[in-house]
């Protein structure tokens, strides 16, 4: 069993990780590799756990530009994937929509014999978790809930996928277990028991959580009408046309023909959030945007996007993704 790690941009090279043939056999001794990451400008180290059913992987990187990853599997795994801190990571499986993490988010993915692209924007510190299950171990755990049952279908037949969409954020239950999880010292028997136990119940939280943000959109859905939908989805465009200098909520609500109290409850049905949760999740994709291209300086990207005071605008940004803009701007 086979991982190669091909290098793609700026610099070619690549790495073959190789694993455990005999993972599914009972008497596979837990085994752990620590081990140094160096190639021209990424630099780190990675911890990884093998056992029955199971392959832990915990990687601290830095990245002093932009990098371009293919991972290339010769066998079919379900992987857990945190990124606990760093800038962002893009995903490209196969011809699906690519899937874009930032700091403190987590999704699952099926990988079935084939190719993943990865791109690692700049960072002086990406602590990436990757938790990889055998596929028989993971279908004896998923829910039998007809949400699951679309990823269900592409792991029966073989077909790569996410879990979700889009990825969800890291709670503080699921922070505490990955830290107990890589601080587990005990002898191999007990070890493995262990972390098995927490694996699971790391799962459990990421299945939890999903199935609530499910349904809870749906009921959401259910109780709109056609015409709430419609009316959101224009007061989504005035407020996408007037990011720059953002209308009240009273105003907003006049241009749809509506009151304040309607559209803040509709609104946040709908897209799950609030109007000024919106803006500013939008401000702030947007803000990251011109940092990373380099059209403008961070006091005229403040300006731009509606900030009269910089220094708010930084702090906002260092809220939002964990780092301050000019932090990005020098890893860029």
């Amino acid at each position: 069993m086979k991982l190669r790690i091909k290098n793609l941009e700026p610099y070619k090279g690549e790495l073959d990780i190789l694993y455990p043939a005999e993972i599914e056999s009972p008497q596979v001794p837990l085994t752990e590799n620590i081990y140094e990451i160096g190639f021209n400008t990424t630099y780190g180290n990675a911890h990884d756990i093998y056992m029955k059913d199971l392959w832990l992987s915990y990687s601290n990187i830095a990245l002093d530009e932009n990098f371009k990853f293919l991972f290339q599997y010769d066998f079919s795994i379900i992987t857990l994937q945190f990124l606990l801190s760093g800038n962002s990571l893009t995903e490209i499986i196969q011809d699906q929509k690519p899937l874009t993490y930032y700091a403190n988010q987590h999704n699952i993915l099926y990988y079935s014999k084939f190719e993943a692209q990865h791109e690692h924007t700049p960072s002086d510190n990406i602590q990436l978790v990757r938790i990889h299950v055998n596929p028989v171990l993971f279908l004896k755990l998923l829910p039998e809930n007809e949400l699951f049952d679309s990823f269900r279908q592409d792991i029966i037949n073989g077909n790569p996928g996410k879990f979700c969409s889009s990825s969800l954020p890291l709670t503080p239950a699921m922070h505490a277990i990955i830290r107990d999880i890589k601080n587990i010292q005990s002898t191999e028997y007990y070890k493995r028991w262990m972390i098995e136990a927490k694996v699971i119940e790391l799962l459990m939280l990421q299945f939890e959580q999903y199935e609530h943000s499910q349904t809870e959109n749906t009921q959401s859905r259910k109780s709109l009408r056609k015409k709430d939908i419609e009316i959101m989805e224009h007061a989504k465009e005035i407020i996408m046309n007037n990011i720059q200098s953002p209308c009240s909520l009273i105003d907003l609500a006049h241009m749809v023909g509506t009151n304040e109290f309607y559209l803040k409850k509709k609104f946040k049905e709908v897209y799950g959030t609030t109007v000024f949760g919106y803006l500013f999740q939008k401000r702030m994709e947007e803000a990251r945007k011109l940092l990373l291209s380099g059209e403008m300086n961070i006091n005229q990207i403040a300006l731009h996007l509606g900030y009269k005071n910089p220094n708010h605008f930084s702090s906002a940004f260092k809220k939002q993704y964990g780092y301050s803009p000019s932090e990005l701007r020098k890893n860029t």
